[in-house]
């Protein structure tokens, strides 16, 4: 090999190590953890309202059935608005890398309990879902996709689905 072959290739090698340093450090920072209000970009002080649902199915008899929990009605300053949101400030959401190539959708076959959560912030309605035990999805502005968080909290959807059953109406 001629000594200008050689250089070259050094060249490269250091191009591709950079490369995969860079890649590395961006797949660190974008899974980094987040809070909740960095996660969903909501400001806590523009939110006038909130409410949610859960959803179980299952079945009985030999026949599909499903139980929902709602609670409505929910604004800042509540015990029970305070209690809701204490679940999820509470937590911190990494989001998947997966983002980056294809939105999640929140169809997830077989998915047997289902959370999902409304606020109205600054006069829109902001919705978001968590799908599975520690998953959040949050919609993706004017798409049908949804970007993926997983909480630290592996309980996530079980505590909130709990607390809608006590404090909601089952309809």
């Amino acid at each position: 090999m001629n000594r200008e072959t050689e250089g070259g290739l050094f060249v490269k090698k250091k191009i591709a190590i950079g490369a995969c340093i860079l890649l590395a450090a961006g797949s660190l920072w974008y899974t980094r953890p987040r809070t909740f209000w960095e996660v969903t970009g909501m400001d806590r002080g523009q939110i006038t309202g909130a409410s949610g649902y859960a959803i179980e199915s299952f079945y009985e008899n030999g026949r599909p059935e499903q139980q929902v929990w709602e609670i409505e009605g929910l604004s800042p300053g509540q015990e029970d608005y305070e209690a809701l949101l204490g679940l999820l400030e509470n937590n911190t959401y990494r989001g998947h890398l997966s983002n980056l190539t294809a939105p999640f959708s929140d169809s997830q076959p077989g998915s047997e309990q289902w959370v999902t959560l409304n606020f109205v912030v600054d006069g829109e309605l902001f919705s978001f879902n968590i799908p599975a035990a520690q998953t959040m999805t949050i919609p993706i502005p004017d798409s049908y996709g949804s970007w993926q968080y997983d909480a630290s909290d592996s309980q996530l959807q079980a505590e909130v689905r709990q607390y809608l059953k006590a404090n909601g109406e089952q309809s």
